[in-house]
């Protein structure tokens, strides 16, 4: 059976005939809402997506406005996934982007789907579509309950991001066929504020998985629980089979056989809680994974990192585990014996009525007892390719960061993303309210904006899914709390962003000197070219307490969707050609020498391809007909003297370079990423944009007669102190267009001479460093 002809995402044909019953009978329905979580209350006016089509499509969507029950009782399948594929409560012949639309991204079509409090029973998988959020009420989240006669023709999972399809066969390599979408490509994602209940599954139903999170950058989830049966060897809380993430927080998963099988480029797991499994996490294989504050109770084995892929293919490649505790739990982490890989680091690691912390699969030898309760070396691979069991190095790992970067009980800081919970709905400043437009198409807002945030400080500024066109410089005050939906857009446009030798700002938070409060979540900042001079966002606020200042799930998108006038048509891919109009912008994130804060699940891209262009899933493995010559000259800029902590962030295609630590200091960084631009070095990095224009610029005046050595610097730190960084993977994909392989006749697989420079720089601790394409993985003068 396939889905090719269905327009619902249920995989039984009968129910999209009942799809569509139902919608008619919604037509006319009033809106509903239960809870007293702000954001679901029917006082306050929601976003939408202003390049959307048809007509009419609805972004907020209630699923009680579609059919839900919420009773524990009716069968709530149907009605679920109509308000996540439909393009309205009264449109319900077209489709959002799914394989039944052959759309493998898009831009546009963006949607929050709201669950109100109760408990809803569904009999098949829940599809989250690309460009989705699901939040449940976060005063009392909601369940999702799979029912006893829970079935899918393909993968069984309660909510799936990325469907396989029956029947199709599709670009090799296949696990086990074609997909609705390439799996490294699958952005902006967010679940958030969920129970999910595998309680009445029969294990018959092998294997039964909560969440199906194949997912890459502009990803998370917050907030869920997932309840699986006890003793089950059938039911698991989590699968990701591949992907380029990651991060998720605050997740719990109670008893069954597995908590988390995870395979993926590279991933951070923060705050997680795993209760009862036989295997808390299982690794398939990943470039590097960072467990931050995991805390297992009562499992067989916390991590299996058994996986081992000889001659070449891939297996695990490195992980940290940090400031974590397992209890009760026969074994912490088990491996492989006699291999090169994985790469280990413990960090703070407490171990309590465990009598192994880690250990060889199939040996009697205890690498590490758990006699004393706590481990604060580090373990590591030799780099010389010895075997594991001969290259075991201690490290002293114990508090490796500055003492501002910890929290009173001496672990590494962190904070989750604020919901406001419990924040009244009359409380909240809705700037659309306010008189502010966000429909891309009524010009300049950025004075009316700066009067919302001067006269609401200390409120929380809510803006609703859109466009917001910023024509000149919004300076946020200290005290402010801003909060989007969908990914709110602020746009830089216009001619003062246009002057490459004079950058501008878009947004300023705060001035040098500031301390206070600024919480900034749910946003996207983008432009619409010529934007060469724009500085997307300037970070000046110091922390008057921990975590008083921070940034989280918001991303940076320069260029390759609709609106921005940098997609393809505009924009194509070219070996040698720098269009003017291209020029999108002179920095994406200042963190200033005066600021400190708190930055997670951050994506800074400039686009590589475009989003909008057409994909097929049956043909494409990846977007190289979708490619585009979109410029940024550069990333990520830290001159913060701290206290700063960086989780989860990336960077990709920025011309000079992604990150670069200049006379930064006190700075704690947990998994960064960054891809080189694919034009370079064909376009050399100095000949989009002049370097000098800011503190720090590589000149690139050693790269004379050197073709691949004027790239983009994935990672440069200079002039800096105290800074730890665990988990970094810096990555060059193409050599001019050309793939980076062995086979390449021009690269032969190095396709950058240096990705990672460091400088005249002390105390640089550096814990899981991988690569790919470069000749150099750490360059020191």
């Amino acid at each position: 059976m396939t889905l090719t002809n269905l327009a619902c995402v249920q995989y039984l044909s009968a129910l999209l005939a009942f799809c569509v019953t139902v919608a008619a009978n919604l037509r006319s329905a009033p809106f509903h809402a239960e809870g007293n979580y702000w954001l679901g209350h029917p006082k306050l006016r929601h976003g939408f997506m202003p390049w959307a089509d048809p007509p009419g499509y609805e972004f907020f969507r209630n699923v009680r406005d579609y059919g839900a029950k919420g009773d524990g009782k009716t069968d709530d399948t149907v009605a679920i996934n109509l308000a996540i594929y439909s393009t309205s409560r009264t449109n319900s012949t077209d489709s959002r982007c799914g394989w039944n639309t052959q759309c493998g991204s898009s831009s546009t079509l963006g949607a929050l789907v709201y669950f109100p409090l109760g408990e809803y029973l569904v009999s098949a998988p829940i599809i989250q579509y690309y460009y989705t959020q699901f939040v449940g009420d976060a005063l009392s989240p909601p369940t999702i309950k799979a029912a006893s006669n829970f079935k899918s023709p393909a993968l069984n999972a309660l909510i799936d991001v990325n469907p396989y399809v029956p029947g199709e066969s599709g670009p090799p390599p296949n696990y086990p066929g074609v997909q609705w979408y390439i799996n490294q490509n699958i952005f902006f994602r967010q679940i958030r504020n969920l129970k999910l209940d595998l309680t009445e599954v029969p294990d018959s139903v092998n294997p039964m998985y909560g969440i199906h999170w194949q997912v890459s950058q502009a990803t998370s989830l917050q907030n869920i629980e997932i309840i699986m049966k006890k003793g089950s060897k059938s039911h698991n809380g989590m699968f990701t089979e591949n992907g380029s993430g990651g991060f998720i927080s605050d997740v719990i998963m109670r008893f069954g056989n597995v908590g988390w099988v995870i395979g993926n480029q590279q991933f951070l797991g923060r705050a997680l809680q795993f209760f009862d499994n036989m295997e808390a996490i299982k690794l398939i294989w990943d470039w590097g994974t960072v467990w931050k504050n995991i805390k297992v109770f009562g499992s067989f084995k916390a991590i299996n990192a058994e996986t081992y892929a000889p001659n070449g293919n891939q297996g695990i490649g490195c992980l940290s585990v940090i400031d974590s505790t397992f209890k009760n739990s026969h074994y912490g982490i088990t491996v492989e014996p006699d291999t090169e890989i994985p790469n280990l680091v413990f960090e703070n690691v407490a171990s309590s009525d465990s009598p192994v912390l880690l250990q060889h699969l199939g040996r009697e030898r205890i690498i590490v007892a758990a006699e004393e309760g706590s481990l604060t070396d580090g373990i590591v691979n030799d780099t010389t390719g010895t075997v594991f069991e001969n290259a075991i190095q201690e490290v002293q790992l114990n508090n490796t960061t500055s003492p501002n970067l910890r929290d009173k009980s001496g672990k590494i800081f962190e904070r989750s993303r604020p919901q406001y919970d419990s924040v009244s709905i009359d409380l909240i400043v809705n700037v659309v309210d306010e008189g502010v437009k966000n429909d891309a198409a009524s010009g300049d807002q950025s004075r009316k904006i700066n009067d919302i945030l001067e006269n609401h400080i200390g409120k929380v500024i809510f803006f609703p899914a859109g466009v917001y066109i910023l024509e000149d410089t919004v300076f946020v005050p200290i005290g402010s709390r801003l909060v989007g939906e969908g990914w709110t857009q602020l746009m830089a446009s216009g001619s003062k962003f246009s002057d490459e030798e004079n950058p501008r700002t878009m947004l300023k938070i705060a001035n040098p000197g500031d301390r206070g409060i600024v919480e900034w979540s749910d946003f996207l900042f983008t432009v619409r070219g010529n934007t060469a001079s724009a500085v997307l966002v300037e970070w000046n606020i110091h922390e008057s307490f921990q975590g008083s200042a921070g940034i989280w799930d918001c991303h940076f998108r320069v260029g390759g969707a609709k609106g921005s006038d940098l997609i393809l048509e505009e924009c194509p891919k070219s070996q040698t050609s720098i269009e003017d109009t291209c020029k999108a912008a002179s920095l994406l994130l200042h963190i200033t020498p005066s600021s400190s804060g708190y930055f997670e699940n951050i994506w800074a891209w400039t686009a590589d391809h475009d989003i909008d262009a057409k994909i097929d899933p049956k043909k494409d493995i990846n977007t190289q007909d979708q490619m585009t010559n979109v410029f940024s000259a550069r990333g990520i800029l830290v001159e913060s003297q701290g206290p700063t902590w960086m989780y989860a962030t990336a960077a990709e295609h920025n011309a000079l370079y992604n990150y670069n630590f200049h006379k930064a200091k006190n700075i704690y960084v947990a998994l960064l990423q960054t891809e080189t631009p694919y034009y370079q070095p064909g376009i050399p990095a100095s000949a989009v944009f002049t370097p000098g224009r800011f503190p720090g610029d590589p000149d690139f005046s050693e790269c004379k007669g050197r073709f691949h050595c004027e790239s983009a610097w994935a990672l440069r730190i200079a002039e800096s102190s105290d800074i730890v960084i665990h988990g970094a993977g810096m990555y060059t994909f193409f050599d001019s267009y050309f793939e980076c392989s062995a086979g390449n006749s021009k690269s032969h697989g190095i396709c950058v001479e240096r990705v990672f420079g460091i400088e005249n720089s002390t105390r640089i601790k550096v814990f899981n460093v991988y690569t790919v394409g470069s000749k150099e993985t750490i360059s020191v003068k």
